[in-house]
C-alpha cells in the first residue's frame, strides 16, 4: 500500500478511532440543523462516543430511499414519507455491518465500540427497541403500492423488513416481481438485504456475488460482506468503486469511506 493511498483512506492522517468519532460527530451535528425533535441535552456532548444522535425524519427518509435512485426508478422525487416513519425509524438499534438496501439509513451505524471491535458477519436480527407500526405499515400498502408500482413495493418491503415483518417481506416480494427485467437488480438486492438481516447470510453474499457490477448499492453490500469476511483486498475495491461513483454530501458516500477505512486497519 502507497502512502497516497493510505492518505485516501484515513483523511488527515487520522487515526481510525478518531474517524469513526468524527463520523458520529458529523451525523449527530447534521441532525441537529433543522431537526424535527429536540436538540441534545447539555450533558451529552458531540465527542461522547454512547451519544446517541436525533433524527430528522424526513432527511433519514431521504437516505433511506437513496437505492431508488439505482433502480428504473432513477431521480425521481422521493415517494412520500410513510405517516409512522419517525417511530419505525427511532425504534431502530444500533448495528455495525448495514447493507444499502431501501429503508436502511446510514445514521443506523451510530456506536463506536463495536466498529473499533470489527465489522462481523450478523448472525440474527437486531432486535427492536420498541414495538414497530405494523397495523399501519400494512394500511399503508393498500396506498402506496398502486399508486408507485415497484418503487411502491420495494418501500414497502424495506419498511416491512425495518419492522421485522421479515415473512411478509419475503412473500410482497416474491407476489409482485415485475416482468420488466430493468428492476432485476434492484430486487436481487432487496432479496439479499432480507437474507442479511435475518442472519441467511451465506443467501446474501451469493445474491449480491452474483448481481451487477454496476449497480451501487449490489456493490457496496458486496464490499460490506467482504469486509465481515476479512476479504480486504475485495472489500477495498468494492468500496473504492462506490465511494467514487455517488455524491459525496450523502451519508452512504461518509458510511461507504468509513467501511472502506476499516479495509486499511
Amino acid at each position: 500500500m502507497t502512502r497516497d493511498q493510505r492518505q485516501t483512506a484515513v483523511p488527515d492522517g487520522l487515526s481510525l478511532s478518531a474517524l469513526l468519532a468524527r463520523y458520529v460527530e458529523t451525523q449527530i451535528e447534521a441532525h441537529r440543523e433543522g431537526s424535527l425533535f429536540t436538540e441534545l441535552p447539555d450533558d451529552v456532548q458531540l465527542h461522547d462516543p454512547g451519544a446517541q444522535p436525533l433524527l430528522d425524519v424526513r432527511q433519514v427518509w431521504g437516505e433511506a430511499m437513496l437505492a431508488l435512485r439505482y433502480s428504473p426508478f432513477g431521480a425521481k422525487p422521493v415517494l412520500p414519507v410513510f405517516q409512522d416513519w419517525s417511530v419505525l425509524a427511532t425504534a431502530q438499534e444500533p448495528v455495525v455491518a448495514l447493507p444499502w438496501c431501501v429503508g436502511n439509513y446510514p445514521q443506523m451505524v451510530r456506536a463506536l465500540t463495536p466498529l473499533l471491535e470489527g465489522v462481523r458477519l450478523p448472525s440474527h436480527p437486531v432486535p427492536l427497541s420498541r414495538p414497530a407500526p405494523l397495523a399501519s405499515i400494512r394500511s399503508w400498502i393498500q396506498r402506496i403500492v398502486p399508486r408507485c408500482g415497484p418503487a411502491g413495493v420495494l418501500t414497502v418491503v424495506g419498511m416491512l423488513r425495518l419492522a421485522h415483518a421479515f415473512e411478509e417481506a419475503r412473500t410482497l416480494l416474491d407476489q409482485e416481481n415485475p416482468a420488466d427485467a430493468s428492476w432485476a437488480d434492484a430486487w436481487q438486492n432487496e432479496r439479499a438485504a432480507l437474507a442479511w438481516h435475518t442472519g441467511r447470510v451465506q443467501e446474501a453474499i451469493a445474491l449480491w456475488g452474483s448481481g451487477s457490477g454496476t449497480h451501487m448499492p449490489t456493490v457496496f453490500n458486496r464490499g460490506l460482506a467482504a469486509l465481515c469476511q476479512g476479504q480486504l483486498a475485495e472489500a477495498r475495491k468494492n468500496l473504492q468503486m462506490v465511494v467514487a461513483a455517488i455524491p459525496e454530501t450523502g451519508g452512504w458516500h461518509h458510511l461507504g469511506h468509513l467501511y472502506l477505512t476499516l479495509t486499511e486497519a
